[in-house]
C-alpha cells in the first residue's frame, strides 16, 4: 500500500527548538487503516432516509478514491442554503487527543489532505469536538485536488488553553467554500512536547515482571493455538526473535479452520490482568511494546477476569508491525468499563482480527493507576427539579407535532401532582418508499445546565418518569439543547404507566466531555404517547463546580461616587433577581448571609456580614483602611428594592471607572450585579432651581406643581424645591419660587 510519509525539514526542526524525538505522538490510527476512530470526529452532511441529513460521530473511513489500496477519512459538506447561507463551521473535521494540552506545550502536526474541489479550511481550538474555545489553532489549510503534505509547528497559547478550559481538539471548519465538497484526511500525527513533563509519581504500577525477564507471569494470560489446539494459561515467554538478549511474551493465532467460514476476533487473546479492582473515575497510563510476524490489528476490551467480558472498548485498537514499537495510552476508567456489580481487573487484546496464523509479541508492560478520589459532597445542578414553582429554566421540551423547542410544559395530573410533559407522534412512512420519516428524536426532553462536563468527572443522575403507554426513551449528551454530541449519556429507560425512580451513577467519558445538556429521545415507540418527568437531579462533585456554573443571571449598574465625606444612594429594582433566583421568601435575600462580593482574585468571595447588610472596600481604590466603601441594604420589607450606598470617607476622586461585582445567593445560585463606580458629585442645593438648569424660572414652578399633583418628574431635585425647609413639597414652596422670580433674586 502506498503511503506518503511527512518529513520535517531541518528548517522546521530548528524553528521548533527540539529534535522530533523529544515529541510524543498522541494520535491512534493516524493512517486510518484500523477501526479505532477515537481521535477523529466528523460533523458532515450525508444522504439519509429523508434526504440530506447532518451526521455527528466518528469520522467515516473509505477507500482512497485515488488509490484503492489506501484508506482515508472523508467529510462531506453541503451547498449553501439560499440567501441565508451557512456558517463556516456547518461541516467540520476534528482531531481530538486524550491528553490535556496546556499553554506552553509545543506541537508538530502533520497530515495529508485533498478535496474534490479546491477549498480552504479554518482551524480552531476546541475542548471536545464542538466545544469552541478560540478562533485560531494551527492556521488555515488549503485543499487541492491532489494529496498534499501539511506540517505545522507551534506552541499552545493561553488563548487556546485558558485556565478554565481543557484543550483537546483541533477543529477544521470545512464550509468556507459554501459548496458541496468532499474533504479527505490521512497520515495524521499530533506530536507534543509538554511544557511541564507529566508527573505520574502519584500513580502506582500494578504490574510485576513487565519486562518479561523474570518468571512471575500472574499479570499475563493468553488464549492461543501454538499446539494446534486452544491453550489457556500464563502467557508464554520466549527469546525475542529480533534480540537474543531479550525476552518477551508471545501469543500465536491460527488460520480459519477447514470447514469454517470465519473465526471470532477473540479466537486468540492476550490479557493484562491486575489484582486491584479498577473503578470508574480511576486514571490510568498503560505503556507497552508490541510487534508481530505479520502486520495486524488488535482490539482491546474490558474484562473482569481473563475471558469475563464487560465492555467492547478499553484502550483502543493496537496496530502491530514487524518492528517493535512502543504504545502509550492514557485515560479514565468509565462506568461502562467498570459498571456497578462487576469488578474490572483486565485488559483483553483480541488477536484474531486478521483471521490468519500469526505470532504477536509483548514486552515492557506498565499499567499505572491513580485511584479516583471519592465524592464527599454532591452538588445538584438542577434547579427546581421538584417543580415546587414554575421555574423551568433547566428544562426544554420538544413536542413531536411541530418539533419546536420550548420551555418545558408543566401539567397537573389527576392525583394533583405536577410533572413536565412532552407528547410524541405516530409513525409516518414515506408513501413511495415505505421508509420511516419520524426519527427517534422527533420528540425530545432536555435537561441543561451551565456546567460543561469534563472527562473523569463522577455524576449521580436521578429521575422519576412514566408514560401513558409502555415505551423506551434513549439518552444522549448535547451541547445546547438540540446540538447533538454523543449517542449515549445516562442510558436508556423503559417507561410504564406507573411512576418509576431511576438512579444512574457514572463517570464522564471522553465522548461526553464538553457537553452540558442531557437529551431524551421520546419518539422511539413511533406512536402518540405522553411522557412525564419529575424530581430530577444531576449531582456532580462539589469540588469541580466553578463560580461560572452557579451564576444564573446578571445585569450592569452604575454607582456614582459622591464628594468628600458624603454618600450617594442608588436604588436598584431587584425583581429580576427575585424571579431568576425563584425566591420563596423575599425577606432576608438582601443580607450579609446571602451576599458575596468580588475579592482580590476576581472571584466572588466568602459571605460578608454587617449589621445593615454587606459592606466592603472596592478593590484598587483608596488606602488599605478603605477610603471608599459600598454598602447594600434592603429598602423595604419584601426586599424588592435594594439601596446601593456609596460612602466617600477619604475624599477620593476616581482617576478612571472601577468595576466590581456583588452577588445575591440562594441555595448556592448567584444573581450578579456588575457594578461600575463612576465619579459623581452631590449637587449644591440651589433653592428654587428644581431642575438644576442654572436658572429659576416658570419651568421650575411647573415642575413643582407637577410634583405636588403626581409623582416627581424626571430631573426633579427635592432639596432644591423645599424652600420653606419643612421636609415636604407644598403650595407654600411654589409661592416662594414665584416670589424669587418676581424679585429677580
Amino acid at each position: 500500500m502506498r503511503k506518503l510519509f511527512i518529513l520535517l525539514t531541518t528548517c522546521c526542526l530548528s524553528l521548533s527548538g527540539f529534535a522530533q524525538s523529544d515529541y510524543v505522538d498522541l494520535i491512534t490510527n493516524g493512517n486510518m487503516e484500523d477501526s479505532d476512530m477515537s481521535c477523529f470526529t466528523a460533523k458532515e452532511w450525508v444522504e439519509g432516509e429523508t434526504g440530506l441529513q447532518q451526521y455527528w460521530g466518528p469520522a467515516r473511513v473509505i477507500a482512497d478514491p485515488t488509490d484503492a489500496a489506501n484508506k482515508c477519512a472523508v467529510v462531506a459538506s453541503r451547498d449553501s442554503l439560499g440567501t441565508g447561507g451557512i456558517e463556516d463551521y456547518d461541516s467540520q473535521f476534528f482531531i481530538k487527543v486524550p491528553d490535556k494540552l496546556e499553554a506552553g506545550d509545543m506541537y508538530i502536526v502533520t497530515m495529508r489532505v485533498r478535496a474534490d474541489k479546491v477549498a480552504t479550511a479554518q482551524t480552531q481550538a476546541h475542548d471536545q469536538p464542538g466545544g469552541y474555545i478560540h478562533w485560531a489553532m494551527i492556521g488555515d489549510v488549503n485543499f487541492t485536488t491532489e494529496w498534499e503534505e501539511i506540517t505545522r509547528t507551534g506552541t499552545i497559547s493561553a488563548d487556546q488553553a485558558p485556565a478554565d478550559r481543557e484543550l483537546h481538539t483541533i477543529a477544521f471548519n470545512l464550509a468556507v467554500l459554501k459548496e458541496a465538497n468532499n474533504y479527505y484526511f490521512d497520515d495524521i500525527k499530533f506530536e507534543i512536547k509538554k511544557a511541564t513533563p507529566p508527573d505520574y509519581s502519584d500513580f502506582d504500577d500494578l504490574i510485576t515482571n513487565g519486562n518479561m525477564e523474570g518468571t512471575e507471569m500472574s499479570n499475563f494470560v493468553s488464549k492461543e493455538w501454538y499446539t494446534g489446539e486452544e491453550v489457556w494459561g500464563p502467557a508464554r515467554l520466549v527469546v525475542d526473535p529480533t534480540n537474543d538478549q531479550n525476552h518477551c511474551a508471545i501469543v500465536t493465532s491460527r488460520d480459519i479452520p477447514e470447514g469454517k467460514e470465519t473465526i471470532e476476533d477473540w479466537d486468540s487473546q492476550f490479557f493484562i490482568t491486575v489484582s486491584e479492582t479498577l473503578e470508574a473515575g480511576d486514571e490510568y497510563r498503560v505503556t507497552f511494546k508490541v510487534r508481530a510476524d505479520k502486520p495486524a490489528t488488535g482490539q482491546t476490551q474490558a474484562h473482569d477476569q481473563p475471558g469475563g467480558y464487560i465492555h467492547w472498548a478499553m484502550i483502543g485498537d493496537v496496530s502491530f508491525t514487524t518492528e517493535w514499537k512502543e504504545i502509550t495510552r492514557t485515560g479514565t476508567i468509565t462506568s461502562d468499563q467498570a459498571p456497578d456489580g462487576r469488578e474490572l481487573h483486565t485488559i483483553a487484546f483480541n488477536l484474531a482480527v486478521m483471521k490468519e496464523a500469526n505470532n504477536y509479541y509483548f514486552d515492557d508492560i506498565k499499567f499505572l493507576v491513580k485511584k479516583a478520589k471519592p465524592v464527599e459532597n454532591w452538588f445538584n445542578m438542577v434547579r427546581n427539579g421538584d417543580l415546587e414553582t414554575d421555574l423551568v429554566s433547566n428544562f426544554i421540551g420538544r413536542d413531536g407535532a411541530d418539533g419546536i423547542d420550548r420551555p418545558a410544559r408543566i401539567v397537573t395530573l389527576e392525583d394533583g401532582s405536577r410533572a413536565m410533559n412532552v407528547t410524541s407522534v405516530a409513525s409516518s412512512p414515506n408513501p413511495e418508499t415505505g421508509e420511516e420519516t419520524i426519527t427517534d428524536w422527533q420528540t425530545q426532553f432536555f435537561f441543561t445546565s451551565s456546567h460543561v462536563l469534563k472527562q473523569g468527572e463522577k455524576y449521580k443522575f436521578v429521575m422519576e418518569a412514566r408514560a401513558d403507554k409502555n415505551a423506551q426513551i434513549q439518552s444522549q449528551i448535547h451541547r445546547a439543547p438540540g446540538d447533538y454530541q454523543h449517542f449515549e449519556m445516562v442510558g436508556n429507560f423503559d417507561l410504564t404507566p406507573t411512576w418509576q425512580r431511576f438512579e444512574v451513577n457514572g463517570v464522564v467519558s471522553s465522548e461526553q466531555a464538553g457537553g452540558y445538556t442531557i437529551a431524551f429521545n421520546c419518539n422511539v415507540l413511533k406512536e402518540v404517547n405522553n411522557y412525564y418527568f419529575r424530581n430530577i437531579e444531576f449531582n456532580i462533585d462539589q469540588d469541580v463546580v466553578t463560580e461560572a456554573d452557579l451564576i444564573v443571571g446578571s445585569e450592569e449598574i452604575e454607582l456614582p461616587v459622591p464628594g468628600p465625606d458624603e454618600e450617594l444612594i442608588t436604588q436598584v429594582d431587584m425583581d429580576n433577581a427575585m424571579y431568576i433566583l425563584d425566591t420563596k421568601d423575599f425577606n432576608g435575600l438582601i443580607s450579609g448571609e446571602n451576599m458575596k462580593v468580588q475579592g482580590a482574585d476576581g472571584l466572588l468571595g466568602a459571605n460578608v456580614s454587617a449589621a445593615t447588610g454587606a459592606a466592603f472596600n472596592m478593590q484598587g481604590i483608596g488606602d488599605s483602611d478603605g477610603t471608599i466603601t459600598l454598602e447594600v441594604t434592603p429598602e423595604n420589607a419584601d426586599a424588592k428594592i435594594a439601596n446601593f450606598v456609596v460612602n466617600n470617607i477619604g475624599s477620593e476622586i476616581l482617576s478612571e471607572d472601577v468595576s466590581t461585582r456583588v452577588a445575591f445567593e440562594q441555595d448556592g445560585w448567584y444573581y450578579v450585579y456588575n457594578v461600575k463606580f463612576v465619579n459623581g458629585a452631590v449637587p449644591p442645593v440651589v433653592l428654587g432651581d428644581v431642575n438644576a438648569d442654572g436658572s429659576i424660572d416658570i419651568q421650575d414652578v411647573s415642575l413643582t406643581v407637577e410634583r405636588i399633583l403626581s409623582k416627581a418628574p424626571e430631573g426633579f431635585i427635592e432639596a432644591n424645591a423645599d424652600l420653606d425647609g419643612d421636609g415636604d413639597i407644598t403650595v407654600q414652596d411654589v409661592s416662594l419660587i414665584v416670589a424669587i422670580i418676581i424679585s429677580g433674586n
